[in-house]
């Protein structure tokens, strides 16, 4: 049998069907070539691909594309890409693009795996149900980063976005024990991550706080040390309210415990030129540290605690170079501080409790610092220039207002070696309180070597006035540049102390100083051992009190070696940038030696006291006003006196010597008068009245003394004029001889600078057996006594006469000088400046013989004496000086005849 050949061709439909399928993936090639030539990349029906994708869903997290590309290297490329949650519709990330990196070949075997994952441009959401607004929205934007999948973990690198102004950036590193599939990995607690979202997004009212800030971030998840986060931030710019700072950096590392977020490391921060306005603080650099940080409390507004350090910061006008404090804000918004201040003040260990909200609080204060500058400016202006040698020790405790206002303030300080002013202190304690409107010390104590000194002090400062206590033992004028002016005026430099002096005082003052400033003070002192004006006090105490521009040193009593010292003393001041008294008034009982008795007024009132002096105590009372005429010319004038001395025994005037003086005077304007003048002169008694008119054009005075039963030759002697011609009848009394006596009535005026022209008139009456050796008769009688009569009984003894000042001369109206036998007349006058006689003189020999026993004489006597011719011859002139006498005999006819 033939074998039938079977034909290869088969059917043509067959054909026709194969030929057209291949001509189909021809084409397929074709365009898959072009696509790849043109783009890149060959599309993929997203269609498909959104089921192939379905097919890997995991925790209910599907991904879906509108477009779908496969690269030429096998990367698959998705485009407008979301990942949603089956329960919530709306996508959780979307993206422009999301790449896959594929590996299709491993061990030259085709097994197609993934490699890594990149996405560019994408939106993360928070859906409504889980964020705080209630809101569906983002998260981050401009999401991009990179999937690499390692042996063991993922690595996320690359990863940016943009939270509103922040920029995030940073890495990831997930490790795993066992990479599994898909289907065998655990679900993702998709809710545990949006709730923890949802507590950040809840604090992210504080990215408000930074401008422009970046943040970066390296998390890891090991399988032993779990989820770790080192994170670090930088802000170029902060601002919060009113607070600003530059150059803000943050860095920590955080840690998944207990599903909440703790640091792992201490967190630290820093921040540069910080600076409030409402607090008026400005920080150089600003340095944080904080230990332990719980995302959660913070949510909640409990802030962890921290340590701060700050450099070259400045509080109001106050500089602190450096400070270190722990704030612990666990009762937010109450925080507390811990830590030390260093500053130009001093340094300081500090405890505090501050609210953040209004900046009102508490702070206790230790260290060396210096309060004073702490205080307000009206008190500051109050306190005199200080200087401390070592920084005082002082305890505070500060309570502040709203804003750091302080409020009140408790203090404690000591301090050694003390400067205020120019004045050294040994030491200083004090302590008080200040509540914002009251100022009180309740002891500031000062020592300076034995001296003592303890104030306190109740000062408003809303009013401006203040009471105080002052007591010590001190040298009262060694403190005058930090004490008030009033102080000063009294204890000026007239006060002398010695090693052994003791003075107490006792003060209470009170007053404001605005609008108008008042003072009121009362205090006593007392005092051993001193000397004011150099007179010496043993012991004294007076009461010291006053009011304003009124002061007064009331109840006077001082001893001294030399008497007693009694009375008040009133002072006056006024508030107009002068610093002197503008009055004093006087009223003193004393019982001093008169040369210290005058040291204790002023220089004006001494030169009433200037002519006298005296070694035993008189008795003084003196009373009278001074005003500083040269700064307060309406008080012209206005100055008077009143002093009345008692010398209880010998006194000098002018150098001449009295056995005592009692008399009052009166000065007021340019008048004194001397009233009631009673002194012992030449043991005799005098008494009195004189005016002397200080004029500045014509200076004068009126006197009226008189005189009784002074010795003669002591009167004579006491006179320092011509005092040679008082040795010429100096002559010893003899027992037989009657003492001598003088008496003398004197009214006289004119100028006090030029005695020469005084005018006046007087008489006296002079008892003495040496009156015919007084320089005018003492000629004559020598010349009576050498002629051939021998006129031996030529004695005289007692001398009346009258007389006259007048145009620089002194007038004898009629001088009688009678002896037991014979008399002489005398008249004329003699000249003050020179002492030049123009005398005529009548010796009658034997005129007291022919007299009655009344003094009278009979006609018989008169006719004998009319008949005696040495009645005509015995007249004389007189001429030349006192010094050198010219005595002439002259006779003439018309003279007999006249007689």
């Amino acid at each position: 049998m033939q074998k039938q050949k079977v034909s290869r061709k088969g059917p043509p439909i067959v054909r026709r069907c194969l030929t057209s399928l291949l001509l189909l993936l021809l084409v397929a090639q074709c365009i898959s070539i072009v696509c790849l030539l043109a783009y890149g990349a060959l599309l993929i029906p997203s269609a498909w691909a959104n089921n192939w994708l379905k097919q890997y869903e995991y925790s209910g997290l599907h991904l879906q594309s509108d477009a779908v590309s496969l690269r030429v290297n096998g990367d698959l490329e998705l485009h407008r890409a979301t990942v949603s949650w089956a329960d919530h519709p709306n996508a959780l990330l979307s993206a422009d693009t999301i790449v896959i990196h594929t590996q299709l070949f491993s061990n030259f075997k085709f097994q197609p795996s993934l490699k890594s994952l990149s996405l560019s441009n994408g939106t993360l959401f928070i859906p409504s149900i889980y964020s705080p607004s209630g809101r569906r929205e983002p998260i981050v934007k401009d999401l991009s980063f990179s999937v690499s999948k390692l042996e063991k973990s993922y690595r996320v690198s690359n990863f940016a976005a943009v939270r509103k102004t922040m920029r995030l950036n940073g890495e990831m590193h997930l490790e795993f024990d066992n990479l599994r599939r898909m289907k065998e990995l655990r679900p993702i607690p998709i809710r545990n991550f949006y709730e923890t979202i949802a507590d950040l997004l809840k604090v992210d009212f504080y990215t408000s706080i930074f401008d422009s800030p970046s943040v970066y971030f390296d998390l890891r998840k090991s399988v032993t040390d779990g989820l770790l986060i080192s994170t670090q931030l930088y802000s170029p710019k902060v601002q919060y309210n009113d607070i600003t700072g530059k150059n803000f950096q943050f860095s920590t590392s955080l840690k998944l415990q207990e599903s909440q977020i703790v640091n792992a490391e201490p967190l630290h921060f820093s921040l540069q030129h910080f600076k409030s306005e409402q607090s008026n603080i400005q920080i150089e650099s600003v340095a944080g540290l904080i230990q332990e940080c719980n995302l959660g409390e913070i949510t909640k507004r409990r802030w962890p605690e921290c340590t701060v350090a700050t450099t070259s910061a400045k509080w109001h006008e106050y500089q602190i170079s450096s400070s270190k404090i722990t704030i612990n804000p666990i009762h937010y918004p109450e925080i507390h501080f811990i830590g030390s201040v260093h500053s130009d003040l001093g340094s300081v260990q500090l405890t505090s409790t501050l609210d953040a909200v209004d900046l009102s609080g508490t702070l206790d204060a230790r260290g060396l610092v210096n309060i004073l500058p702490l205080l307000p400016e009206n008190l500051r202006q109050q306190i005199p220039e200080y200087h401390f040698s070592s920084l005082p020790y002082c305890r505070l405790q500060l309570q502040l207002a709203n804003q750091l206002k302080l409020n009140r303030l408790n203090y404690k300080a000591k301090s050694k070696n003390i400067k205020l002013g120019r004045i050294a202190f040994d030491s200083l304690n004090t302590s008080g309180n200040f509540d914002g409107t009251t100022l009180t010390v309740n002891s500031l104590s000062f020592d300076r070597g034995e001296q003592y000194f303890d104030m306190n002090l109740l000062w408003n400062t809303k009013v401006q006035s203040y009471q105080s206590a002052l007591r010590g033992f001190i040298i009262p004028n060694e403190y005058n540049e930090i004490m008030p002016t009033w102080w000063g005026s009294i204890f000026n430099d007239n006060f002398v102390f010695n090693s052994n002096s003791l003075v107490y005082g006792d003060f209470l003052i009170a007053g404001n100083l605005e609008p108008v400033t008042e003072t009121s003070f009362y205090g006593s002192v007392k005092g051993e051992n001193l000397s004011y004006k150099s007179v010496p006090i043993a012991s004294g105490s007076l009461i010291f009190r006053g009011r304003n521009n009124y002061s007064e040193i009331n109840q006077l009593r001082a001893v001294s070696p030399f008497g007693f010292i009694n009375g008040n003393i009133q002072f006056t001041q006024f508030h107009d940038g002068i610093q002197s008294l503008a009055s004093i008034r006087y009223d003193i009982d004393a019982k001093l030696p008169i040369k210290y008795a005058r040291k204790l007024v002023s220089k004006k009132i001494e030169s009433n006291f200037a002519a006298f002096n005296s070694e035993q105590p008189a008795t003084i009372s003196f009373n009278g006003a001074q005003f500083r005429e040269s700064f307060y010319p309406q008080f012209q004038d206005k100055g008077y006196i009143h002093l009345a001395i008692d010398s209880n025994g010998p006194v000098s005037y002018w150098g001449n010597p009295l056995d005592y003086l009692r008399f009052n005077l009166t000065s007021a304007r340019d008048l004194v008068s001397i009233r009631e003048l009673y002194f012992g002169y030449a043991k005799g008694n005098g008494r009195g009245g004189i005016d002397i008119l200080n004029s500045k054009h014509s200076p004068e005075f009126c006197t009226q003394l008189s005189l009784k039963d002074a010795d003669y030759n002591l009167a004579l002697t006491g006179i320092n004029v011509n005092n040679d011609l008082h040795q010429e009848i100096k002559k010893t009394v003899t027992k037989d001889e009657q003492p001598s006596s003088i008496n003398i009535n004197l009214h006289v005026k004119g100028p006090t600078n030029d005695l020469y022209k005084l005018k006046g008139y007087g008489d006296l009456t002079i008892q003495d057996s040496n009156l015919g050796s007084i320089p005018v008769l003492g000629p004559l009688s020598t010349l009576l006594q050498d002629t051939p009569l021998n006129f031996t009984s030529f004695n005289l003894n007692k001398m009346n006469g009258q007389f006259s000042v007048e145009n620089e001369q002194l007038n004898f109206d009629r001088i009688s000088i009678n002896g037991p036998q014979s008399t002489v007349t005398a008249s004329g006058t003699m000249q003050l400046k020179d002492y030049a006689l123009d005398m005529n003189l009548g010796v009658d020999l034997f005129g007291n013989l022919i007299r009655n026993n009344n003094g009278r004489a009979t006609g018989l006597q008169k006719t004998i004496k009319l008949l005696n011719p040495l009645n005509y011859l015995l007249q004389f002139k007189l001429t030349g000086t006192l010094s050198e006498q010219h005595l002439q005999l002259f006779y003439s006819s018309d003279t007999i005849f006249e007689r």
